[in-house]
């Protein structure tokens, strides 16, 4: 079996509109990818945009991350996927392997 790990990315920024609203994204990128690869828009799997004005407490990032956390789960059994254009189809297992974010969101 084949498999693919990750990593969950959380980073917050200043609203361009405002200094006061934060936006927070959550993002998974692919550890199997050469570094140079794995942050490229199109290799990033985009979990959730946090629209704000502040940052959640942990309660709330919790109940916004347990859909991606209960896929993970199923995903982590191992799942058919069909790679490349020649439609082959391998079981895989998914593995989220580190989070990667500031002091603040990690808490």
């Amino acid at each position: 079996q084949d498999g693919i790990g990750l990593c969950l990315n959380v980073d917050w920024c200043k609203s361009s509109n405002s200094f006061e609203h934060s936006i927070g994204f959550v993002f998974l990128t692919i550890l199997n990818l050469p570094r140079s690869e794995r942050m490229k828009n199109e290799n990033m799997i985009l979990v959730g945009v946090i629209p704000g004005p502040k940052e959640p407490d942990f309660r709330q990032i919790n109940h916004l991350l347990l859909p991606m956390v209960q896929e993970l789960n199923i995903m982590e059994k191992g799942e058919v996927f069909t790679f490349g254009s020649n439609g082959i189809s391998k079981v895989c297992k998914v593995k989220l392997f580190c989070v990667s974010c500031d002091i603040p969101a990690s808490r």
